[in-house]
């Protein structure tokens, strides 16, 4: 080295599950330094990869130290605060079925295809409003009202209704890339349906798959302009 100090760097691929090391004397110019390291998370003992620092005497001594300092850590996807459409008109496609969130004629939310005739008709758009700390609720663009939990949560049990209320508001828990889950703060399950049966949606779900693919994960887009109020 031609000094005493040395920056080092990890950069981590938490998609690919990947991790690269760099060094650098001045903390600009970096270099890698050895391979890449497969950083593969798992559930059966609950643990990850952890990152350590340490001092060693390469040539078997005692004595020499090292201190650490200056830890930095820099997350490009920690904000979410724009993740969050609040305001807008979107749609809601379900990550398992790939249809959209429909509230029918009946106003019960069910699944539809975005080319259906359904879908033509109205019933795919909401409009996402702002409660605060994380909480909103969903309007039907088409002003039937709002998307609402009522009675148990249970097939059936989320529909528009009028006006809002406590079974309108939903935690959305965002999930990066457009992916989110709605938690019903009445039921405090999650909103989903059963990507096998075809029913209408449910609050009363416990939680998603790992490959998020159980009918509870949902994707969200702005669509295009459209006449509807």
């Amino acid at each position: 080295m031609p000094g005493p100090i040395v920056h080092l760097r990890v950069a981590g691929d938490f998609d690919q599950e990947i991790a690269r090391f760099s060094v650098s004397t001045d903390g600009e110019a970096f270099r890698p330094i050895g391979g890449e390291l497969r950083t593969a998370y798992q559930l059966k003992t609950f643990q990850g990869v952890r990152y350590a620092l340490f001092a060693f005497n390469e040539k078997g001594r005692e004595g020499g130290h090292a201190d650490f300092d200056t830890f930095r850590l820099d997350e490009p996807l920690a904000d979410r605060s724009r993740n969050l459409p609040l305001g807008k008109v979107v749609t809601i496609r379900n990550l398992a079925t790939d249809q959209l969130a429909w509230a029918s004629p009946h106003g019960m939310l069910h699944s539809t295809d975005e080319t259906s005739p359904q879908a033509a008709a109205g019933g795919i758009r909401f409009r996402l409003h702002d409660r605060g700390q994380g909480r909103v609720a969903l309007e039907s663009a088409d002003g039937r009202g709002f998307l609402t939990v009522v009675s148990e949560g249970l097939s059936a049990d989320v529909r528009l209704m009028p006006a809002e209320s406590g079974g309108s508001l939903f935690q959305w828990q965002d999930l990066l890339r457009g992916e989110f889950m709605l938690l019903s703060l009445r039921t405090h399950r999650y909103l989903g349906i059963d990507p096998g049966t075809g029913e209408p949606y449910a609050a009363d779900w416990p939680g998603a798959a790992a490959d998020r693919r159980n009918g509870t994960v949902f994707h969200w887009t702005e669509p295009l302009p459209t006449n509807e109020p």
